[in-house]
């Protein structure tokens, strides 16, 4: 089972080497809810908080308003079993507001 997100960079703090390239950086990721993007994720998952650190120059590939896709895939075969079961059982399940 494969769920994805479409997500926006929120924040991102830098850290410097003594050459002033960044050696480090950290990232915030939140859903991205424009446009209805993530509906379908939401209805079953309605919030997201990532942090994430990056390394070295790939530091510089994110920006503050970025937007992203993060997908979660279950690896193990019992637990993919597990999760589809799970989600066919919430979809059974009204959903109002």
């Amino acid at each position: 089972m494969k769920v994805t997100a479409k997500a926006i960079v929120n924040s991102k703090s830098e850290e410097m080497d003594d050459d002033g390239n960044v050696k480090q950086a950290t990232v915030s990721l939140f859903p991205d809810y424009a446009d209805g993007r993530n509906k379908e994720w939401a209805l079953y998952t309605p919030t997201l908080s990532v942090n994430m650190s990056l390394k070295g120059n790939v530091a510089s590939f994110c920006k503050v308003g970025d937007h992203v896709t993060i997908t979660f895939e279950v690896d193990d075969a019992e637990e993919q079993a597990d999760a589809e079961e799970a989600l066919a059982a919430s979809e059974d399940v009204e959903v109002q507001g």
